[in-house]
């Protein structure tokens, strides 16, 4: 689905990835954007924010552990401009502890991460189903496939909103109603820490509702560090960019850590196995290493003496088509004994070869993307040539045959999408391919005369590509 003129509604809008959400969607070009919270000011300040850039909004100050809440919300939402296509369940708490925690916080949490859930199927599938269509956005967490140490509540709850996600997809999936699940480990929010005013909080709407039992309103670090950061901590906008290019494919799952998985599918397979290693984690307490995303070689370096010792990875954009972290990051990984993960490493599929001045992406988020404007795709013919050329020559495709150009550095690994299984298999048998000298050097060499047109001086042809569409 594009969220082109549709009317969305983001619930824990106020911060955050609901935010986040809220600023991609009215992006995106959404007819109008419904901000939720709890927090009815923040609510109304994004709102606010939100329709000084032209985007049609309201602000609902809604509990969603109330059911007629909920359902007022939506109600609000249609008389404002028209049915819901769009419903983001994003709101979500976390409470710190085992099966001793009081009845009242389990109750508490039951109500916001699952039930909440509920509510708004409810509320909206009527008005989908009648129409034939319509789209649920449901912010879970990797601990919904995983576990997440130190949280029963947040385990149990996030398990549980995954299988109601899947149980909408197959029960509704053929009547036109589409479902994504958003399962992140590591997001700068207010779960995690992050200032209110900065990125947080996100996908949470009642700290009170996540106190530990020692008082504290959010995880402990070593919580933070031994699970959903072990990965990597990614801002929330990173993620909402993620959930519209998924919502553009209809996937259901939405795995903006690509490492979550591999992790789920080691659990699947050997599941005693699993066990042991997460109490062993457990009794560590703490992940032994750390990373980071997006930071420059002197951010990077000043977390590690913030930290006091090493930040062992750098997750950030790198590709064929974009190899600006060759000049410091790579080096310095290289001489400190440190990972640079490559995210993006298909250049969003333009290294796929699937793209041409003719042949154009349809996904917004795609197309939004100066890489894929006509004068852009022209120049990168000489690139794709060479790719399928050394594609032949080892029975691959252009794409793995750039994942890899990209592991082949010793400090470099890469995390590419996937929205199947056959891709995901496809990308891991990119490791097996041994590119030679050669190969490797006349990749380079048509990397570097790839020059595409961006920043301010593809303002103009974006501008007019978009008139054109």
């Amino acid at each position: 689905m594009e969220v082109r003129d549709r009317v969305a509604v983001v619930t824990g809008g106020a911060s955050g990835i609901g935010r986040a959400l809220c600023r991609a969607l009215a992006a995106g070009g959404a007819g109008a954007v419904v901000v939720s919270d709890l927090d009815g000011a923040g609510a109304e300040a994004v709102a606010a924010e939100l329709s000084g850039r032209g985007t049609k909004t309201l602000a609902v100050r809604t509990d969603v552990a109330d059911g007629d809440d909920v359902a007022a919300l939506v109600s609000a939402a249609a008389d404002a401009f028209g049915p819901v296509d769009i419903f983001c369940a994003n709101a979500g708490i976390i409470t710190i502890g085992g099966v001793e925690v009081l009845d009242q916080d389990w109750d508490r949490i039951w109500a916001v991460n699952v039930k909440s859930h509920i509510y708004a199927a409810r509320a909206v599938l009527p008005s989908m189903l009648e129409r034939g269509e319509g789209y649920l956005v449901h912010t879970a967490s990797a601990a919904g496939l995983l576990t997440q140490l130190g949280s029963a509540p947040y385990s149990v709850t996030k398990h549980a909103a995954v299988a109601l996600a899947e149980w909408l997809s197959i029960t509704y999936g053929d009547r036109g109603i589409r479902v994504s699940c958003l399962c992140p480990q590591g997001v700068w929010t207010g779960m995690t820490g992050a200032p209110r005013g900065g990125d947080g909080p996100a996908s949470e709407e009642a700290p009170a509702g996540r106190r530990a039992a020692d008082g504290s309103d959010r995880p402990s670090e070593e919580m933070v560090r031994g699970t959903a950061g072990a990965d990597g901590m990614l801002r929330p906008e990173a993620v909402a960019d993620l959930v519209l290019e998924a919502m553009a494919e209809e996937r259901f799952l939405i795995l903006p850590h690509a490492e979550v998985a591999t992790y789920e599918q080691r659990r699947a397979g050997d599941r005693e196995r699993w066990l042991r290693g997460m109490r062993t984690l457990q009794r560590v307490g703490l992940v032994g290493e750390v990373g980071v995303s997006n930071y420059p070689l002197a951010r990077w370096q000043a977390a590690e003496k913030a930290l006091g010792g090493r930040v062992l990875s750098n997750q950030v954009r790198y590709s064929l088509a974009d190899r600006a972290p060759e000049k410091d990051l790579l080096p310095f990984a290289a001489q400190a004994g440190r990972v640079v993960i490559a995210y993006s490493p298909l250049a969003q599929g333009l290294l796929s070869g699937r793209y041409d001045r003719a042949n154009r992406p349809a996904n917004r988020v795609r197309a939004g993307n100066p890489l894929f404007l006509p004068e852009n795709l022209d120049r990168a013919g000489e690139l794709i040539s060479v790719l399928r050329e050394v594609a032949d020559a080892h029975d691959a495709t252009p794409a793995q045959i750039a994942l890899a150009w990209v592991i082949r550095h010793p400090a470099v690994t890469a995390i590419p999408g996937a929205s199947s299984v056959e891709q995901l298999e496809s990308n891991v048998a990119a490791a097996e391919i041994k590119l030679s000298d050669n190969e490797y050097a006349a990749l380079s060499t048509a990397s570097e005369r790839f020059r595409p047109v961006t920043g301010r001086a593809a303002v103009p042809a974006m501008i007019q590509a978009r008139l054109r569409r």
